[in-house]
């Protein structure tokens, strides 16, 4: 297996410098056998449903992961909002500290974390919408979309995080319907492609685009199975060791389609390290959401008004109707 040392982080939704176009045109120069044995690698990471998990299979699908983005570019994009989400359910208590709400220190397999590796799950705002804080709480808490919870709220501390400076994540929205409610992504996307195509035969684009709509597919995985979650794990790790080791160059995080909103909202993923550096807890507050007939619907109230972050510590003092009613999964009056 070949590993070519290309740094490709130009690969972003603004112009592309000619010397990263010069580039990436090296690196997809593929003869037939190259195309081949992508094709067999992707069809092999299709063939693991429903492979249940375990440090086997997940080595393997790291194997397979670095023969394909090795050879193949991936789509960069900067974030430069002004703030970032992040939701944690409430259980019998109020939290206070910044440690409570970040990211876990001790994690398990997740969408792209798994045992002894946490990332910083979150929600980034989109076309000037607020329905992003609904996506961090459905995004936190599965039982709100499931059909077997009979609970009928669900109560929530949400921390904004201030962007410290703009960064760079990997891109993963590939997927139409998202695209269709994300004008900033689609511009950035079509800009990367329409960069790409200049550069690279009209079957070596196809299969640029083959490729990073399967790495949005398990992003998109509505109830994905334990399966589905080490696939993508095993990407996010690979993708990381990857271009640490060969290229130098720190992988900060991915943006995703949220399954939870049926593929509207707008995730992110962060290693711990691009959290610490470039996010900054700026306030908490407290919301409950209230399930409809039906799990497609939902009220949601504002409990509390933003508690300021000072040291990483803040106060948040629930309304009358909140203390009332009981906090938590513990409320005897759901």
């Amino acid at each position: 297996m070949t590993l070519h040392q290309i740094d490709l982080t130009g690969i972003t939704g603004t112009i592309i410098p000619e010397e990263q176009l010069s580039q990436i045109e090296q690196l997809v120069n593929w003869t037939n056998e190259d195309i081949q044995e992508m094709r067999d690698a992707i069809d092999q990471i299709n063939s693991f449903n429903p492979h249940p998990f375990s440090d086997e299979t997940f080595i393997k699908a790291q194997d397979l992961w670095v023969r394909l983005i090795s050879r193949i570019p991936l789509g960069f994009i900067e974030l430069n909002h002004s703030h970032i989400v992040r939701a944690r359910e409430l259980t019998d208590k109020l939290f206070s500290t910044q440690d409570e709400i970040s990211y876990p220190k001790i994690t398990w397999l997740g969408r792209f974390s798994f045992p002894n590796a946490p990332v910083f799950y979150g929600a980034v705002p989109h076309n000037n919408s607020q329905s992003y804080l609904l996506t961090s709480m459905m995004e936190t808490c599965k039982d709100i979309t499931n059909d077997a919870c009979t609970r009928q709220y669900f109560d929530f501390c949400i921390g904004r995080w201030k962007l410290n400076s703009p960064f760079y994540v990997m891109n993963l929205c590939m997927d139409d319907v998202h695209l269709a409610n994300n004008t900033w992504i689609k511009g950035g996307l079509a800009k990367q492609l329409e960069d790409l195509k200049p550069v690279v035969n009209p079957t070596n684009y196809e299969l640029i685009r083959e490729f990073w709509e399967l790495l949005s597919f398990f992003t998109t995985v509505e109830d994905p199975t334990q399966t589905n979650y080490f696939i993508s794990s095993a990407l996010f790790a690979s993708i990381r060791s990857y271009y640490q080791h060969m290229r130098n160059v720190q992988i900060n995080g991915v943006i995703y389609p949220s399954a939870k909103t049926d593929r509207v909202g707008l995730n992110i993923a962060l290693v711990p390290e691009a959290a610490d550096e470039f996010l900054s807890l700026t306030d908490a507050t407290l919301f409950r959401v209230q399930r409809g007939n039906d799990i497609k619907h939902f009220n949601v109230f504002h409990y509390c008004e933003p508690a300021k972050a000072i040291d990483g510590k803040f106060t948040l003092v629930p309304c009358q109707q909140m203390l009332s009613a009981g906090i938590g999964r513990v409320n005897p009056k759901q």
